[in-house]
């Protein structure tokens, strides 16, 4: 199984957590499917020609929130989550997100009412690119 990860060394987040990144992403957004075969470690070392240590971290820490489960002899594969838990894990991402907008507009002059009413532009916009 081909991943499409791509990584970049001006990233400033370490390799295993652009790989855990990109797959927690792909799994919350119904790309990669409950039950779903994972590449092997060594795979997708392979695939981006990266270390079997950072491909293990990466896995590791997916595995410790409960993203992947390993069957020994089987491989790696996506855990079955609840739709519950994942809109609740999406909302938290999209919450720390906006955290960090909100933040940096407040630090470059904006107030609340100002960022309530870019935000409802962008909304009734459809989310679609164009001047906010």
């Amino acid at each position: 199984m081909t991943m499409f990860l791509p990584l970049s060394s001006r990233d400033p987040r370490p390799l295993y957590q652009q790989i855990s990144d990109q797959v927690r992403e792909q799994i919350l957004s119904g790309e990669l499917q409950p039950g779903e075969r994972l590449p092997s470690i060594r795979e997708l070392a392979e695939q981006l020609t990266t270390s079997v240590i950072t491909v293990r971290r990466a896995y590791a820490d997916l595995e410790a929130e409960g993203y992947n489960y390993t069957r020994a002899g089987q491989g790696t594969f996506v855990s079955h989550r609840p739709q519950e838990a994942i809109r609740r894990q999406v909302m938290e991402d999209f919450a720390g997100t906006l955290r960090d907008v909100v933040r940096r507009g407040l630090a470059r002059g904006l107030d609340g009412d100002d960022i309530r009413e870019i935000l409802e532009r962008i909304l009734e916009q459809g989310g679609m690119d164009g001047d906010a």
